[in-house]
């Protein structure tokens, strides 16, 4: 394999005429790059030389294209010197040689966004070796260049924590994979928030005695149970899903009465969203700020009496105070970790958490105070709470991104761009889709099953349930996914002992409503009639059940794929098609377009080859191009 160098003789003879820092102002990075890569070629004695090399000018000029050329020549300053150009040109051989100054002009060394392609032997098989990796490893490994980046960036100091922010399909879960094989000689803690999360991160890293996989509820669990002289810190059965109270039983149990234009079941409402409020911020007790805004026209002037009911609710979930059994989620546990100033055991040398963009204000304050290295991977444009409850690492910590796709097509870039473009939040970098792949992006109106199989991403559990009866009947094979089987189970199964007989439910989509007919009444979305009709035509618990036993009796390549598109984070299918949500875009409402564009990125983000969207994306896309020029 031959190394061609992108700088050329008359490039290099310029330093031997002129000052070096003058030369060093007329250069371009790659041909900065390839100066520095010859001045440190004495010093590189690896059998494999070129390969060596190669990596190092990658990682220049990847590294100089995120700081840009002028910080980038700033650095140089002094670095590049007559004498060791002199030297290291003494070592170009046959395998390694300088291009002609036509051939650097015509940049085929570079993708369109400015990153090294690698030789076209390598390029071959589509993955690049890394050498750091290959050496601290028993077999071969190949990553991409971001990874390899950010791989070496962490290595060179494990001990310090750091922030990956990438876009989907970069690769951050299989980086993920990379760094639990390097961290060998330590204990590792990976952690997610939920499990369908931890079970995407864990099925993807091989078996090590030394990873231990948890959700940070469990963690919590684990920490606030290791004390046996609390009795508060145990909670048994309270913890459990299943565990819960409609409004209106718990304004029984907690003695609520009227309070100005509040009836108690809505007293109950307001009290029970001010702990939630107060659970996921970094305050050490509750506040008037923490009031759901929508009620505070009703109970002007008794904001205070408000905040002491959520205080009494709080000691009582938490078993501070004497009162009734009240569920007991994993945000208490973890709010009341928080509190107490608790760390992660000093037993575990390093924590992962994937889907850091998640993070509530008490786990970041949990992480940030324990004594190991914690490094969070996450993507912004994927986090499901924008209502400032999120949090951001500390500005202190390394922080690095990762904007090349290992998934999507360079023909779906325009897509991703043109919907984070509009953003709250202004995109670090541009996404960039792979030159080697390529994602078939179609648009559809009415919506139908499409021929091929592939994965159906809808916007909530009835969606679901409709389209697993429209398969049902037409005897196509289908699955669930493992994160929405469980909550279209409970929903389905409340909601039709609800509507035939009248039983309470305790899912909490449905628990806070009079009746079935209440419910279905006060929803916008049509998919929700349709299950109501339904209902009427003798739909019962044994029909779900017949229909639902027949999902995952298919090879899962030759069945449609079914679920929410939260149900898909971390998972990535070859056809993905996205029901349409009921929801209009609204672009004047800060938070429900951040949500919108979220959840529309997350669900566009899981497809490798084909992607079927509804229409209205696209005529959105058109109006925000036009608006932008106005």
């Amino acid at each position: 394999m031959i190394l061609h160098l992108p700088v050329s003789e008359a490039t290099l003879q310029k330093f031997q005429e002129s000052e070096p820092a003058q030369v060093i102002e007329t250069l371009t990075i790659h041909e900065l790059a390839a100066c520095i890569v010859i001045s440190k070629l004495p010093a590189i004695t690896a059998p494999n030389k070129t390969r060596v090399v190669e990596q190092a000018l990658a990682q220049l000029i990847s590294e100089a294209n995120q700081i840009g050329l002028r910080e980038f020549r700033a650095q140089l300053s002094g670095a590049i010197t007559r004498r060791d150009l002199n030297a290291g040109k003494a070592y170009l051989r046959d395998s390694i040689q300088l291009m002609s100054q036509e051939e650097v002009a015509k940049r085929n060394f570079l993708y369109k966004s400015g990153e090294y392609r690698w030789n076209h032997q390598v390029q071959a098989s589509g993955r690049k070796a890394n050498i750091y990796l290959a050496a601290r490893t028993d077999r071969g490994t190949y990553l991409s260049d971001d990874q390899d980046r950010i791989l070496n960036q962490i290595m060179s100091d494990p001990d310090e924590s750091v922030d990956v922010q990438g876009y989907a399909g970069t690769g951050k879960t299989r980086l993920v994979a990379k760094l639990t094989e390097l961290l060998d000689k330590g204990n590792v803690l990976l952690l997610a928030m939920t499990y369908p999360q931890l079970l995407g991160l864990t099925s993807r890293i091989p078996n090590q005695s030394n990873i231990t996989g948890k959700t940070f509820g469990n963690l919590a669990d684990e920490i606030l149970e290791s004390n046996l002289l609390d009795p508060t810190r145990r909670v048994g059965d309270r913890k459990r899903r299943k565990f819960s109270l409609s409004f209106p039983e718990l304004a029984r149990q907690m003695g609520y009465r009227s309070l100005g234009k509040l009836s108690p079941q809505q007293v109950a409402e307001v009290v029970n969203k001010t702990v939630n409020a107060f659970c996921y911020t970094q305050d050490t007790q509750i506040l008037e700020r923490h009031i759901p805004k929508y009620v505070l026209p009703k109970i002007q002037g008794m904001q205070t009496v408000i905040v002491q009911m959520a205080e009494e609710l709080w000691e009582t979930i938490t078993g501070a105070r004497v009162g009734p059994e009240l569920p007991i989620k994993g945000y208490h546990r973890i709010k009341r970790l928080a509190l107490l100033r608790e760390r992660i055991p000093r037993r575990y040398t390093h924590i992962i958490m994937d889907e850091s963009h998640d993070l509530p204000a008490p786990v970041i304050e949990i992480l940030e105070r324990s004594p190991q290295a914690v490094i969070t991977l996450g993507d912004r444009y994927q986090a499901r709470m924008m209502t400032g409850n999120t949090q951001r690492r500390s500005p202190n910590i390394r922080s690095r991104t990762m904007n090349h796709s290992l998934r999507a097509g360079d023909n779906a870039s325009d897509l991703y761009n043109g919907i984070i473009q509009h953003h709250p939040v202004t995109p670090q970098a541009r996404f960039i889709g792979s030159e080697e792949k390529s994602t078939e992006i179609t648009y559809y109106d009415s919506f139908r099953v499409p021929d091929k199989y592939c994965a159906i991403l809808a916007p909530s559990c009835w969606h679901i349930l409709s389209v697993m009866q429209l398969l049902a009947v037409n005897q196509s094979a289908f699955n669930v996914l493992p994160g929405a089987l469980g909550d279209l189970k409970w929903l389905v199964e409340d909601a039709i002992a609800f509507y035939r007989y009248r039983i309470r439910p305790s899912h909490r989509d449905l628990q806070n409503f009079a009746s079935w007919e209440d419910y279905v009444q006060k929803q916008t979305d049509p998919v929700v009639m349709k299950v109501h009709k339904l209902f009427e035509a003798g739909y019962e618990e044994k029909h779900f059940q017949e229909t639902l036993s027949k999902a995952g009796s298919s090879d899962p390549a030759k069945s449609y794929m079914l679920g929410r598109i939260d149900d898909a984070r971390n998972l990535e299918f070859d056809r993905v098609m996205i029901i349409r949500s009921s929801d209009p875009i609204q672009n004047n409402d800060r938070h429900h377009l951040a949500e919108t564009i979220n959840r529309l990125y997350t669900g566009i983000s899981r497809a490798k080859k084909e992607l079927i969207v509804p229409g209205y994306l696209k005529d959105w896309l058109t109006d925000q191009a036009a608006n932008s020029k106005r």
